[in-house]
């Protein structure tokens, strides 16, 4: 392999009497050397070809002096042809006047005029294999819907040999990176494809981190639930269903039933999956659960009508109906414990009870009073549930629960717009009342993680996405009266919202956005589209259906930081292999 950098005389570049160079000369690296060797008297010929600006060709002895030299004008190709004895010469790539930086390719051929004496024990020169140079590391930007693409080098890839330039050194993939794609002149790149050291070195090489991909097998999505970087979903229509489970460490999908059915309220938590199936025969609705895309297992399978589960960790919290008659003894919010198989009530035998919500032991639903149109929400810590208010002056409904926490909609039914309508905040633990919202009848899907609270609000037509972090004032999202902003979904400090441009249909600024709380501007996830489904988020990993004739359902992985990819890089004799480290931010 060579040794030096190439760019001073003592060091050069090796190159057998009869190849071929690519390379690049710069303000800042005016010179590349390539050294060579003759065995005996030759002719010499030498060219320099492919620029973009000046550059001039020079051919020296070992000594350093100068045998020969081509300095054509402009951008013109240069060329070298002379008779050389046996020895050790040296040819100059040099940058041109006035010219910041210039490709070139330079051809050298030689032909023997004179035999050489050959040695009484003549040894053959061992071959070595290609080094690898450079950082074999690369740093890319997390893409949106448009993929981010950064160029491989040969300050980070390269790879050097004695007896090879860089056009005869041969990478083949033997590991594609996981989180984007590689490109060789804007064609994507496959298992075992190849390109050359040539290639890096003339920039043809690149790499797209790919933020935004449709999960495998999610053709025909209706419902979709995500926990972490996993999910779940219905595809198919009517009694034509199944059941899926997206493993998001193994990149792989599991379809979980077998039997097309009529299924519905698809959950997830962690590897856990809940959904519910109707049963033709009767009223009958059962809720089923696979945990890491084990068969199939039912809650309780008998005549009673269980539905609108919901899951955290290894709890589900689910409404009951005893089809039996009405408000029977097992009607009711039920809490079911998949460690232990056992269903315990929270609430009294009523089938008013709807929307449970559950987030550790944390469970809140909805109770509706069949006198009036008044809800009240109750919750439970495990045992049986309580009122949050309990008057029926006021009307609360839409919880969602987070760790103590459950944020939920007030309707102050005293009058229009009083101020007591509007988003609250309730501490289990201390049995605090927090107000976020007042004097605001028009508020939708309160959705909360930890003490952050965000709700969509309505302004005749024009929605916007509002916040409230740690119970403190509201804010919005934009505020403009030309963006509509709604169905806004919460982890820690990060919102996923749809937003329609009202400027136009399909515009350029339609699509799913995710908005940190700490920073100012939302970013992008999705092109101008109005067919899209409501975006769910967990932690910063963005989901949501593409409603278009596919339905697939679209992944943005917000947190992966590393990819990699694998290659062996030949002489066309000897190998390396060796591996290529992608940080993502």
């Amino acid at each position: 392999m060579a040794t030096g950098t190439g760019n001073r005389f003592i060091t050069p570049f090796s190159i057998s009497a009869t190849g071929s160079a690519n390379g690049k000369v710069r303000k800042q690296d005016k010179f590349d050397f390539y050294s060579f060797t003759l065995a005996g008297k030759s002719s010499f010929n030498a060219t320099l070809t492919r620029l973009k600006g000046d550059a001039n060709l020079a051919l020296f002895n070992s000594g350093g002096g100068l045998v020969s030299e081509s300095k054509k004008p402009r951008k013109k190709s240069e060329a070298i042809g002379t008779t050389l004895e046996a020895g050790t010469y040296v040819m100059r790539v040099s940058l041109g006047k006035n010219t910041k930086k210039t490709p070139y390719k330079m051809d050298i051929a030689s032909t023997l005029l004179v035999a050489p004496i050959a040695p009484v024990n003549p040894v053959a020169p061992s071959n070595t294999a290609p080094m690898l140079s450079g950082s074999l590391s690369l740093a890319a930007t997390r893409g949106t819907f448009t993929p981010s693409s950064v160029n491989l080098t040969s300050a980070l890839l390269k790879a050097i040999d004695t007896q090879q330039g860089a056009g005869q050194l041969t990478y083949t993939l033997t590991n594609l990176p996981k989180h984007g794609n590689l490109f060789k002149n804007g064609v994507q790149l496959a298992a075992a494809s190849t390109f050359t050291q040539a290639d890096i070195d003339s920039g043809f090489l690149a790499y797209k981190q790919e933020a935004v991909t449709a999960l495998p097998s999610s053709t025909g999505v209706a419902e979709l639930a995500v926990s972490g970087s996993n999910a779940a979903w219905i595809a198919g229509t009517g009694s034509n269903q199944n059941v899926f489970f997206y493993n998001g460490t193994t990149g792989t999908t599991q379809q979980l039933t077998t039997t097309s059915t009529d299924y519905d309220d698809v959950q997830i938590s962690g590897s856990t999956v809940v959904w519910g199936q109707y049963f033709s025969s009767g009223s009958e609705h059962d809720l089923f659960y696979s945990t890491n895309g084990a068969t199939p297992i039912a809650i309780d399978g008998s005549s009673f009508d269980d539905s609108s589960p919901a899951i955290s960790g290894t709890k589900i919290v689910f409404k009951r109906d005893d089809t039996s008659g009405s408000n029977t003894v097992n009607d009711g919010i039920q809490l079911f414990d998949i460690t232990t198989g056992t269903t315990t009530a929270l609430s009294s035998a009523s089938d008013n009870y709807y929307n449970p919500k559950i987030s550790g032991s944390l469970i809140a639903w909805e109770r509706y009073f069949s006198g009036g149109d008044e809800y009240d929400v109750y919750y439970s810590t495990g045992g049986t549930g309580q009122t949050i208010s309990g008057s029926s002056n006021f009307s609360d409904y839409s919880p969602a629960v987070s760790g103590t926490k459950i944020a939920f909609y007030r309707d102050d039914k005293s009058s229009t717009n009083v101020l007591g309508d509007g988003i609250y905040l309730f501490d289990t633990t201390t049995s605090s009342l927090t107000q976020l919202r007042s004097f605001k009848e028009e508020v939708y899907d309160p959705q909360i993680s930890g003490s952050n609270v965000t709700w969509s609000s309505s302004y005749s037509g024009e929605y916007d996405v509002e916040y409230s972090v740690n119970g403190g004032s509201y804010q919005s999202v934009s505020g403009s009266s030309t963006l509509s902003d709604y169905n806004p979904q919460i982890s820690g400090t990060k919102i996923a919202f749809y937003r329609d441009d009202l400027s136009g249909t399909n515009v350029a600024g339609d699509g799913i956005y995710l908005f940190d709380t700490n920073t100012t501007t939302p970013v992008q996830l999705s092109s101008g589209s109005q067919n899209l489904g409501a975006p769910l988020i967990s932690g910063s990993n963005v989901f949501w259906k593409d409603l278009s004739s596919t339905a697939k359902a679209l992944f943005y992985d917000g947190t992966t930081t590393a990819d990699s990819f694998g290659f062996t890089v030949s002489d066309g004799s000897l190998t390396t292999n060796g591996t290529l480290n992608i940080t993502i931010s």
